[in-house]
């Protein structure tokens, strides 16, 4: 199993799910992993950035960027990744289609 499913696979178990009718999210958890990824992150890239492009302007605007295309990049994957488990794009995955 590749990188790429394994994610997926981690994706799909944290994500909504089809067979969950109150489609309940941990969004606890998702905080705190969340306010983690971004502490740590945000600091050096925008310090990487600036460093790179001269100044912190310039910095939070490839940052924003970055994370732009990053967010488009995740929706295309998740839709086709959803195709190929549902064969629609925007039905969710259950647990029991692995």
């Amino acid at each position: 199993m590749g990188l790429g499913e394994r994610l997926g696979k981690f994706d799909d178990e944290n994500s909504y799910r089809a067979d969950d009718p109150e489609q309940r999210e941990p969004w606890g958890r998702a905080a705190w992993v969340s306010f983690v990824a971004v502490a740590i992150t945000a600091p050096v890239l925008l310090a990487g950035l600036g460093a790179l492009l001269g100044g912190p302007q310039a910095a939070f605007l490839a940052a924003f960027a970055l994370l732009f295309v990053w967010l488009v990049g995740y929706v295309v994957w998740r839709r086709r990744r959803n195709f190929r488990r549902t064969g629609s794009p925007t039905k969710w995955p259950t647990r029991k289609a692995d």
